[in-house]
């Protein structure tokens, strides 16, 4: 190749790298977050209850109530075990404060360093809790919140509905029955999430007590019923 079909090469060249560097740095990392470490909670023992903070009987109305936090730890747990046979997942990041910010670091096509962040807006409906996405970006590119809620959609999971149209994503109450939600607040790094059972019965008691509920309320319902 002549010296005059070299330089004519060298400015294609030269934006093709260019557009490289640009699609590299668009995707890459934004936000510094620490690495995955050691999950070493299962998914199901977090929601099913199993980390309370407190339970008590409520005498007025005959209900069952218990108190749990999930700290931002625990929804990076939770987070890891939904995507991990989907996505590689080098780091995981949440902040919990009015919204959720969630940080996922990966590699685009096993091989370009990427972060996804999502920021969702959880509220509680019917006794279910519940989020609507307030933004999503793949790295410094703003990601339409049509293509998360679809994506959502075609994942099939039994964990959540979704509904795109009004941009909602209701979380099951499946792990917790035959608890009811009855509150939630947010901030300093953990959600409080709060449930309750009305025991007006033998029938309610024997219900609890045969569900899937953790084995520290079971042994409270025993000591009281005894």
């Amino acid at each position: 190749m002549d010296n005059r079909k070299k330089r004519k090469l060298l400015p294609f060249i030269i934006i093709v790298l260019a557009l490289i560097f640009a699609i590299i740095f668009c995707v890459s990392p934004v936000k510094k977050i620490t690495k995955v470490n050691n999950f070493a909670k299962a998914s199901d023992s977090i929601i099913k209850l199993e980390s309370l903070n407190e339970v008590e009987f409520n005498n007025e109305n005959k209900s069952l109530q218990t108190s749990v936090s999930l700290t931002d730890d625990d929804i990076n747990n939770l987070i890891y075990n939904a995507i991990k046979n989907k996505v590689s997942v080098s780091a995981i990041e949440t902040d919990i404060n009015d919204d959720i910010k969630i940080y996922v670091n990966s590699d685009l096509l096993n091989i370009i360093p990427t972060q996804y962040a999502v920021e969702i807006v959880p509220s509680l409906k019917n006794n279910s809790l519940g989020f609507s996405i307030k933004s999503a970006q793949i790295g410094r590119i703003p990601v339409p919140k049509k293509i998360i809620l679809t994506m959502l959609e075609k994942s099939s999971s039994t964990n959540f509905s979704v509904d795109a149209e009004n941009n909602y994503v209701t979380i099951s109450t499946k792990p917790i029955e035959p608890f009811k939600l009855v509150s939630f607040t947010m901030g300093d790094k953990k959600i409080g999430i709060k449930t309750s059972y009305s025991i007006n019965s033998l029938a309610d008691l024997k219900r609890l007590l045969q569900s899937n509920v953790s084995e520290s309320i079971k042994s409270l319902l025993k000591n009281m019923y005894r």
